[in-house]
């Protein structure tokens, strides 16, 4: 989830579809978009496939660029994929991403964490 907004109702996770895409160095592209286009269902792109195939992490990352824009602003970034955290491609996605305070715990206390963090 990414958000800017007080209201944390209002935020990506109210339009977006989940899950980590990882490619290792080995990896075949064409092996992962078909991966992707098999795993989606009613919501296939072949050309944002091949975009999270090729460019996966640094999509991420450029959400953390949109959500971040100066050393004032606030924001709460959450990964509710547990192979982040199990899967080496998911070791390798946190290590990506730019410094930043992280917190793992259960969801039923993330709205409590998200406003402590955003000082509501």
């Amino acid at each position: 989830m990414l958000t800017r907004d007080p209201d944390l109702y209002e935020s990506n996770i109210c339009y977006a579809q989940g899950g980590l895409i990882g490619r290792g160095p080995d990896d075949d592209v064409e092996l992962l978009v078909e991966d992707i286009l098999t795993a989606g269902p009613g919501a296939r792109s072949p050309q944002v496939a091949r975009i999270l195939a090729e460019d996966g992490i640094q999509v991420y990352k450029q959400g953390f660029g949109r959500l971040i824009r100066t050393q004032s602003d606030r924001g709460v970034v959450v990964i509710l994929d547990k192979r982040v955290l199990t899967k080496r491609y998911g070791k390798s996605f946190l290590a990506s991403l730019p410094g930043c305070t992280r917190r793992e715990g259960p969801l039923y206390d993330l709205p409590k964490m998200a406003q402590k963090w955003l000082n509501l």
